[in-house]
Formats: C-alpha cells, structure tokens, sequence
C-alpha cells in the first residue's frame, strides 16, 4: 500500500516582526511560545502547532517571499509514517521537489523533512518523526486542532489546482458549491484527503469578490483562513474579545431570520456574532475574526462541531459575505449599491 499523509504537523508564518505579531495576533488567542530561536518561533495549543519565522538577512527566502507577498501562511508541513517512500511516490506523480530529504532537529530531537511546491510560493512540507502535540497538551485552553485549511486562486485556475490535488496528493473531491451576493461571488472545491483533511479551494467569479481582493493583496495565491476546532465557542469569543480580538460582525437580518430558534437563542448567538447551521441535533457554530495582518488577506475561524462533522456552513456563507462585502466597501474597494 502507497504511504499517505497522517495529518498536519505545522502552519508556517512569514512575516516581518515575529515579537509583534505574536504579541499582537497569537498570544491573545492563547498560543503558548514553546521553541525560540532568533528568527524562529514555535507556538502551541492543543494539538494545532504554528510557526512564525522573520528574514534573517535582506537577502534570504523569506524576505525574498516577503518582497513578493503579504505576510501570511507560506508553508504548510504534513506528517507521513515513511518519508522516503512518500517522496519517491511524489517523484512518480511529477511534483515538483523544492527541497530533498534533509535531517533536522527539532526540540532535541531529530526528525526529516522534505519540501515540494504547491500553488504559488505555498510549500507543503513532509515531515517523519516530528513529535506530535501531547493529547493531554496543558497548552491547550480554547482551540485544540485545525478543521480545515482555505486555499484561494486565480479566477480559471480551480480546475488545474484540483487535479494536482488528486493526481500528487491522492486527494479526493468533497462538496462543490457557489456562492454569490449582488456585489462578489466565488466557487469552490473542497478537496478531502486521508485522516479527514480538509482544503477548500476558492476562485473568484468576477473583479470585485472577497477572493479576488485576496489574490491582488497577496500578488498571487495563497491560503485565506485556517478553521480551528473550539469546544466551547461562546467561551472562546468572550475571553479573545476581552484579549482584543476583533470578529465580522454579522448583519442583523441573518438573525432574523434563525425563526426556529427561541428569541432567547438568537440573542445569545447575535451578541457573540456567531453563525448557526444544521439543526437542533446537527449543528455547527461559527465565527471569522478580521484578518490578522495588517492586510485584508489571513483569517482565522473558529468552529464548533456537535454532530456536523463534515459540513462547513455553507448556510452561513451568504452572511459571511455580506459581512465581508461591509468591510470591503469600508477600504472602499465595493461601493455600496
């Protein structure tokens, strides 16, 4: 049998000041620093690992990156139970090997990695022997593992993107669905890989939408948001507000129209900004901060599941764009109809 990928082992950062960045968007979501090094910080919590690094030099790859791209998501390393078969099937499949198997240490351990190229500059790394967040990790305090992660190209690429998933990765094809306001629209492709992990794939239809807004500030494609796992989401929203989080806010008429639900529960979810979809036995919750940089490109969300494991709140995504439609004409890139 072929090796597979296990799960995601990292989210990698590159920006210019990782102090204040981490200061500023990691440490009030309550990320731990667990590895220091100069131009290199690890952080933690639960089993969701990120890792921030700045250039060392004006002339190293992730100024090189910088120079091209807004800060944000340029790597992202995948955990594989054999590291030398997986990159010889990946030489079968035409990928493209930016970095051969390397030995490399880690917290006192050693472990291998190896690089290919995604889309754009993104890489996906591989990593054998990397240790694992603890299941019990006391890091964990309000979001405990990564949902799915958001990848968005240029309008006429989803196809191609899509088959390189399913021809290099063995991804397979989930949900396909579009959305659109009388502003923006988009498409999307959700792309399933093994031990349930979750990439959407988002491509603009049309100049004004929220993905081609991403794709002119990021000069080029890229990973949007990450969705983090949170058990108690009202919690979660409460505390990282008083922290100086900030979050969409959710037009008032999406509220509204949640009938089904008690007054006393559409004012609990309206207050917190969070979004409802599924029913009374099957449902998830919801909610996007702003983005996180000083650019309108990375977000976070975070995600509540109680039996709705496979679903992303499509029924969410009209209010979601209305509410990134507002934003948009506030940086006057729309203007209100």
């Amino acid at each position: 049998m072929a090796p597979s990928i296990v799960g995601i082992a990292y989210i990698h950062f590159y920006v210019h000041d990782i102090a204040h960045w981490f200061r500023k968007s990691f440490q009030p979501l309550g990320f731990q620093l667990i590895s220091q090094e100069p131009t290199q910080w690890k952080l933690r919590q639960g089993k969701i690992e990120f890792w921030l690094s700045h250039p060392q030099t004006i002339e190293d790859p992730i100024a090189t990156y910088l120079k091209n791209h807004s800060p944000g998501i340029a790597e992202i390393g995948f955990h594989v139970p054999s590291i030398h078969a997986w990159v010889d099937e990946l030489r079968q499949r035409d990928a493209f090997i930016l970095k051969p198997i390397e030995l490399r240490a880690y917290q006192g351990q050693k472990y291998l990695h190896a690089s290919i190229q995604a889309q754009g500059d993104v890489t996906f790394s591989f990593v054998e022997g990397l240790p694992p967040a603890p299941e019990d990790d006391p890091s964990q305090k309000f979001l405990y593992e990564i949902d799915h992660v958001v990848f968005n190209v240029p309008l006429g690429q989803l196809q191609t993107t899509v088959e390189w998933y399913e021809r290099v990765l063995q991804f397979k094809r989930g949900s396909y669905f579009e959305i659109s306001t009388d502003l923006t629209a988009l498409k999307s492709q959700v792309m399933i890989g093994p031990n349930d992990i979750k990439i959407p794939i988002n491509e603009p239809m049309g100049s004004t939408s929220q993905i081609q807004e991403f794709l002119d500030y990021n000069q080029g494609p890229g990973i949007q948001h990450i969705s983090l796992h949170t058990p108690n989401i009202m919690s979660a929203v409460e505390h990282f507000r008083r922290e100086g989080i900030q979050f969409l806010k959710i037009p008032d008429s999406y509220y509204d129209a949640l009938s089904h639900l008690s007054a006393d529960e559409r004012k609990l979810l309206k207050s917190h900004q969070v979004l409802l979809d599924g029913d009374r036995d099957r449902y998830l919750l919801q909610i996007f901060t702003e983005p996180i940089f000083e650019e309108p490109t990375v977000f976070l969300e975070l995600i509540q599941r109680e039996g709705f494991e496979q679903g992303f709140g499509q029924g969410n995504f009209q209010a979601l764009f209305e509410a990134m439609e507002k934003e948009q004409i506030k940086r006057g890139v729309l203007t209100a109809p």
